[in-house]
């Protein structure tokens, strides 16, 4: 008996250790099962992953939204490996395998070739493409052959499933039987075997419910992400993650978040509290303030975004947290790139509309500088036709009219003057001057408007002769714009000082009022063109705004400086100009006269003379002033009349307009050329163009001279004397 026992024991024992076996081996085929249905669904979530990251690239353009692309596809090939692996035992999986291997090929490489459309075409072409179903078939398709697996896999779990059960029930009526007969220790075993499969089956069933809350979770999310659990250690790092934190997830894992997550505030450099944390204790959602910097593991910042959010299992209780953030960096230059091209925007829009409000109120004052002298030549005009024998009241007449018609030689002479020093078109005749003579130059010129106006005038010059290198008329049209504007904004019996010393290798040349003086905000752009400033003084003064400018230009061109100073408005101002004083040991150059008075040009000998003129009023009165000076004077008011009367009238001047109907100037000068006297003939250009251009056609043409109207009488006295006399 005790042998029988010992026998039955043993077969007890063995019968009870092979089903054990066969309950471990369902088990583990229920497992593997498991196992082979995660892969697929995760396989489909990785395609998911790709079409959502290729769908994103293909709506914004932008490479940050391939991160989900390119993270599944690096992942995919690994997937399709072990789902090989793990249906190695299977035939029928192995069978259709290739084809969904094939399928997600095909699937990848049509979003690939989408990518490549929206990188190369553009968001049109690619919605094109997208609108195609052919992807959306192979995705059916695939999902169909991952269908029909998932359900043979879950075929074979279920009937697993139930052989496990099956062998469970047979290890609990063989353990009762060897209850029986066994020892207590037998049973003991058994009941520890039941308690430990149980638990490895709730444990599996935990693990999978894990496993796919988080597969979910990350799957949802395309940004840098990091898990904690509840007590704020890292347990996971995907690789956008690690590249901006530094930290792999193997270094990082178990660590504090926040040495992994090190972050501080972007102004003040402080350390900040971590959301995850703030999650963590709140159980809600929070986020990052703004302006927030990531201190990565190597010391390198990355301003980012953020926000965290508790993980919760299926019965709410908080289990770990999740951490979502970007680099926000390109985002940062672009938001600063727009702030400052708005900025560029509104200040360029300030400065077009205050060149608009300035263009307008030089026009206006152009307008009015040049109607101020018609009123008095208009009111001359009628005085000289009542006039009668007056001799005085004529005189006084036709100096006013000189007056007048200067002031509009000088508005039209400045505008010149600034156009062609703008275009580099002026050039400087230099020579070795004294600075005092072209000082007295200056004065003589604007002394009238200060005797005008009763201001004192203080001039301080050195005993000693100061020498520069300057032109003489440019130089003293510097000092008489400075002079004027001292003598126009200082009221009447104002005090004007004029001081020049030296300093160093240069010369200091300084014009100072006590007059109405310089807003501050105006010192800054008070050289700019067409600068006015709102002050009734200078309106009742007149001026076009340029006459500073003229001055800093010229100025520049002489290799010195020109500076305003004030102390407000009623405290004066001071201009102060910068000149390079001439090489004292260079030799002794000739230097101009710069005060010499030319004196008025004495009428030559009687000379035939040749107007012609469209303009039948300038003509005859050229004509008549020709005439008076003793010579034989001839007219013609066209091209054709102009070559006929020449031939005629054999002239040894003649004075010719250049826009003529008929037959332009230019052209009448060259048919003249080719007549026998023409080549002794002093041919003038008369007209109102006086560019560079202008003058170069002129000597093409064959003129020997070139007069900007109106003409100087003193001048054209001088040309009537370079011609010879009569034949």
């Amino acid at each position: 008996m005790g042998a029988l026992v010992v026998i039955l024991l043993a077969l007890t024992v063995q019968l009870t250790f092979t089903n054990t076996r066969q309950l471990q081996d369902h088990n583990r085929g229920v497992l593997h099962s498991r196992e082979v249905m995660d892969t697929l669904t995760n396989l489909l979530s990785l395609v998911k992953d790709a079409e959502t990251g290729q769908r994103g690239y293909l709506v914004t353009g932008e490479r940050p939204y391939l991160e989900p692309y390119n993270a599944a596809i690096g992942a995919i090939d690994g997937e399709v490996a072990r789902l090989a692996q793990l249906t190695a035992d299977n035939a029928h999986h192995q069978a259709q395998l290739p084809r969904i291997a094939k399928r997600v090929a095909v699937r990848l490489k049509l979003l690939d070739e989408n990518i490549s459309v929206r990188r190369d075409r553009g968001i049109e072409a690619a919605r094109r493409v997208m609108l195609n179903d052919s992807g959306k078939k192979e995705m059916d398709a695939l999902r169909a052959d991952i269908a029909s697996m998932m359900q043979e896999e879950s075929s074979l779990l279920d009937a697993r499933t139930k052989r496990a059960e099956r062998s469970y029930r047979v290890a609990i009526v063989t353990g009762l039987v060897s209850g029986a007969l066994a020892l207590i220790g037998t049973l003991a075993f058994i009941l520890v075997l039941q308690y430990h499969m149980r638990e490895r089956a709730r444990a599996a069933a935990i693990q999978f419910e894990q496993r796919e809350l988080l597969r979910i979770t990350l799957a949802s999310i395309g940004d840098a992400i990091i898990t904690t659990d509840t007590r704020g250690r890292v347990n996971y790092l995907n690789a956008i993650a690690e590249a901006l934190t530094g930290w792999t997830h193997r270094d990082a894992h178990g660590r504090p978040l926040e040495t992994v997550f090190n972050i501080v505030d972007e102004k003040t450099g402080e350390r900040m509290e971590n959301p995850a944390l703030k999650a963590l204790r709140s159980g809600v959602p929070a986020r990052l303030a703004n302006h927030t910097v990531l201190i990565a593991r190597d010391g390198g910042r990355h301003p980012i975004d953020d926000s965290a959010s508790p993980i919760r299992d299926e019965r709410g209780t908080i289990v770990g947290c999740v951490l979502v953030f970007r680099d926000v960096t390109e985002r940062r230059i672009t938001e600063e790139k727009l702030r400052q091209s708005e900025e560029m925007l509104r200040q360029r829009v300030d400065e077009l509309a205050e060149a608009d409000r300035r263009k307008d109120e030089f026009l206006a004052t152009l307008a009015h500088e040049l109607r101020n002298p018609l009123g008095p030549l208009s009111n001359a005009l009628a005085i000289l036709k009542v006039a009668g024998d007056d001799e005085q009241l004529m005189q006084k007449t036709r100096e006013l009219m000189e007056r007048q018609l200067g002031q509009m030689v000088r508005l039209i002479d400045d505008l010149l003057d600034v156009s062609r020093i703008s275009r580099g078109k002026i050039d400087l005749r230099l020579a070795r001057l004294d600075l005092a003579a072209i000082i007295q130059l200056a004065l003589e010129i604007c002394q009238p408007l200060a005797e005008k106006a009763a201001h004192r005038l203080e001039i301080d010059l050195p005993a000693e002769p100061i020498h520069v290198h300057a032109d003489s008329v440019r130089l003293a049209q510097v000092f008489c714009n400075l002079l004027n504007n001292a003598f126009k904004f200082t009221p009447r019996e104002g005090h004007i000082r004029l001081r020049a010393v030296r300093d160093g290798g240069d010369v200091i040349v300084s014009i100072k009022d006590n007059g109405i003086g310089i807003p501050s905000h105006h010192l800054s752009s008070i050289f700019e063109m067409f600068t006015q400033l709102d002050r009734t003084l200078e309106q009742a003064q007149g001026g076009l705004g340029i006459g500073l400018t003229l001055v800093q230009r010229l100025v520049d061109m002489h290799g010195g400086t020109v500076t305003a100073h004030s102390d407000g408005p009623g405290k004066g101002a001071e201009f102060i100009v910068r000149l390079p004083l001439a090489d004292e040991r260079a030799a002794a150059q000739p230097e101009n006269n710069a005060n010499a008075a030319s004196g008025s040009a004495q009428p030559p000998g009687r000379q035939r003379v040749l107007v012609v003129d469209d303009n039948q009023d300038s003509a005859n009165s050229l004509s008549t002033l020709l005439r008076l000076a003793g010579n034989e004077v001839e007219t013609a008011h066209d091209g054709l009349r102009a070559v006929e009367v020449a031939e005629r009238f054999r002239p040894e001047m003649i004075l010719l307009d250049i826009g003529l109907p008929g037959l332009n100037g230019y052209n009448v000068a060259r048919r003249i050329r080719e007549l026998p006297f023409g080549k002794e003939t002093l041919l003038v250009a008369l007209t109102g163009w006086g560019q560079e251009e202008d003058r170069r056609k002129s000597r093409e043409a064959g003129f020997d001279k070139h007069l900007i109207k109106p003409v100087d009488y003193n001048v054209l006295m001088e040309l009537l004397g370079s011609v010879r006399g009569p034949s």
